[in-house]
């Protein structure tokens, strides 16, 4: 009982702080949180889609990746054309970014 109790607490506090955001409302122009991104691996040519999510929301299987994965936050901030040399536990890897874009996400109910 006192496991619940202190689950309840930790999750009522997650909700009073959340904030909504809407990718919407601003330029996709960088790679932000809510940004459908191409890339394509420069070594390989294998063409990548992913789109930045919240954490909750994330579901690689999709091509919905948190904002808190190692390949997201090193993404941030890039812009199409550019080449980001990206290390991952499987190595480092160099991907060309071919596309930022905004797409409305439909999730599944």
């Amino acid at each position: 009982m006192a496991f619940l109790d202190g689950r309840i607490g930790e999750l009522s506090d997650l909700v009073s702080r959340a904030q909504v955001i809407n990718p919407n409302s601003y330029e996709h122009d960088k790679i932000r949180f809510g940004s459908t991104i191409k890339l394509e691996n420069t070594e390989t040519g294998d063409e990548l889609t992913y789109t930045i999510v919240g954490s909750t929301e994330s579901n690689p299987d999709r091509g919905l990746i948190s904002y808190h994965t190692p390949l997201s936050q090193q993404l941030l901030g890039h812009g199409e054309g550019e080449e980001v040399t990206i290390k991952l536990p499987s190595g480092q890897q160099i991907f060309e970014i071919l596309e930022v874009i905004y797409i409305e996400i439909q999730f599944e109910e």
